[in-house]
């Protein structure tokens, strides 16, 4: 089998739909565009005009399509469920305990934390397609009582009404431009000796950026990323006790792969529709980069568990 990462780097496929046809080994271009991917012809009369990417990563409705077509229904990411239900387990949560989620995307933590650990959990998400795809599938879920996805900001009355026992963000703090702001957010809402652990992007200055630079393209806005000393120590420089700092981007990569894997070997029996072809190749393409940059030493992927101070005077 061909080695998608090393594909997926490459300068050589130079368009979308190339480096979308190197992800599977053993069919030919026309083969996998004519019987995979759907004939290819313009919508028929009456029908809506489908919306094309732009190549910035917006969250369209389109694109809320597209990754679930690629990661599974109600995931925004590679084995979203089995990740989260994983990242949670070290917080030890209850059905006593509020939980508080940054970046909640569709749901996928909300969804976890209500159903398995019993907890509280409201998830702030400023993008109106995730916050309504989101509340959809957790109503689906009967857990609307439980999970509540929010585009309030986190400095807002409804969010800071009570302190949370627990502060959670799966790869979303690269998004939010103000972040030293949000970090003292976080630690305002956040209880005395309250648990925040989050997954992210972020970045070794020491590699070469190319990579990195090629998937910082793909972002609406220029991600803000840190090294990961730079994450441990700001929140060491906010009283935060860093229990955990570690790079894990090999099982990242790992799981990335395992995925899109899967999504590929059930491209036969269930063919990507005309409608959204242009969408799934977006998304291929999206992570196709991300690899690239992951495995290219610039881009990091690092999960961070620290435990807020006891006093609440710093």
């Amino acid at each position: 089998m061909v080695v998608i990462s090393n594909l997926a780097g490459s300068r050589v496929a130079n368009s979308l739909r190339e480096k979308f046809v190197a992800w599977w080994h053993g069919y030919d271009m026309d083969g996998l565009e004519e019987g995979l991917l759907g004939p290819i012809s313009a919508p028929a009369t009456g029908e809506r005009e489908i919306a094309q990417p732009s190549g910035k990563g917006e969250w369209t409705v389109e694109r809320v399509g597209a990754v679930q077509t690629v990661f599974g229904a109600g995931a925004d990411s590679p084995l979203a469920f089995a990740r989260v239900a994983e990242l949670i387990k070290p917080l030890g949560m209850n059905e006593q305990m509020s939980v508080l989620e940054i970046g909640s995307g569709l749901g996928v933590g909300l969804r976890v934390v209500a159903q398995e650990a019993g907890a509280w959990i409201d998830g702030i998400e400023y993008n109106p397609s995730l916050v309504e795809e989101s509340n959809r599938l957790i109503s689906g879920d009967g857990l609307q009582k439980k999970a509540v996805p929010t585009s309030q900001h986190i400095d807002s009355e409804l969010i800071r009404k009570r302190r949370r026992d627990v502060v959670i963000s799966r790869d979303a703090l690269h998004q939010f431009p103000e972040r030293d702001d949000l970090l003292q957010s976080i630690l305002a809402v956040i209880k005395p000796s309250g648990q925040f652990l989050y997954t992210d992007f972020m970045v070794d200055f020491d590699a070469r950026q190319d990579a990195v630079q090629d998937w910082c393209e793909m972002h609406p806005a220029l991600p803000t990323l840190r090294s990961l000393d730079q994450a441990r120590q700001e929140l060491i420089d906010l009283g935060f006790d860093v229990r955990v700092a570690r790079d894990e981007t090999a099982e990242y990569i790992a799981h990335v792969l395992a995925a899109l894997k899967e999504f590929a070997g059930g491209l036969k029996n269930k063919p990507v529709g005309v409608e959204m072809r242009d969408w799934v190749i977006w998304e291929v393409e999206y992570w196709a980069r991300t690899v690239a940059a992951l495995e290219s030493g610039g881009l990091r992927h690092c999960r961070i568990h620290a435990v807020s101070p006891i006093e609440e005077e710093l």
